[in-house]
């Protein structure tokens, strides 16, 4: 509830990205793709696991097709993307960061979620499951709530797992298409000025 000054939830996440030891995995999933700065920092240059993002590719956004300014935002979240690309590769962090898209005919992507594999496991032992999409709104704008679940529990750890890989079944890596793809220039002119509100 960031409007009510209330970060618990910030707090909790930035800990667990920031703190997470060297040859861990984590695998990321947002629907909309729209870190915070403290999070993409908190990734980039305190992070030491391996990690994964998944996100929406823009034939896979809901508001793809939409009329009026609604019809920019795949158009904006592919821009905020390819610029935090620019940022991993600037800072030399491309070898352990991966961008994936989901895509699948006829679907569109809103998964939203953490997984942490630590060192040397097949299967997390911890994830993060609810509302937030880890992005500037769900932070500074919307009522979100998560909780984080650890468990030693090898059969809840395998479902864990499992349902992590059913999302990425539709996914392909996407870095390099991102730098191709072209936004439109309105969308370029704009996207910082509201990129709070998605």
């Amino acid at each position: 509830m960031g409007e009510f000054n209330i970060f618990q939830d910030e707090y909790v996440t930035h800990r667990i990205l920031a703190t997470v030891p060297k040859s861990s995995y984590l695998r990321l999933a947002t629907g909309y793709f729209n870190l915070t700065d403290q999070y993409a920092t908190a990734l980039l240059k305190e992070c030491k696991a391996n990690i994964s993002l998944l996100m929406a590719h823009p034939n896979a956004n809901g508001f793809l097709g939409a009329s009026g300014p609604a019809g920019g935002i795949p158009h904006a979240y592919s821009l905020i993307a390819k610029k935090f690309w620019e940022k991993v590769v600037e800072s030399n962090q491309a070898s352990r960061v991966q961008l994936l898209e989901y895509e699948r005919p006829g679907w569109t992507f809103h998964a939203k979620g953490l997984w942490y594999y630590p060192p040397g496991s097949g299967v997390p032992w911890g994830t993060i499951v609810g509302s937030a999409n880890l992005g500037e709104r769900s932070v500074r704008r919307d009522l979100e709530a998560q909780a984080a679940i650890f468990t030693t529990s090898p059969e809840l750890q395998q479902r864990l797992h499992d349902e992590c890989s059913e999302l990425h079944n539709y996914s392909t890596e996407c870095s390099v298409e991102l730098q191709e793809r072209r936004q439109p220039l309105w969308v370029r002119a704009t996207v910082g000025l509201f990129r709070s509100y998605f």
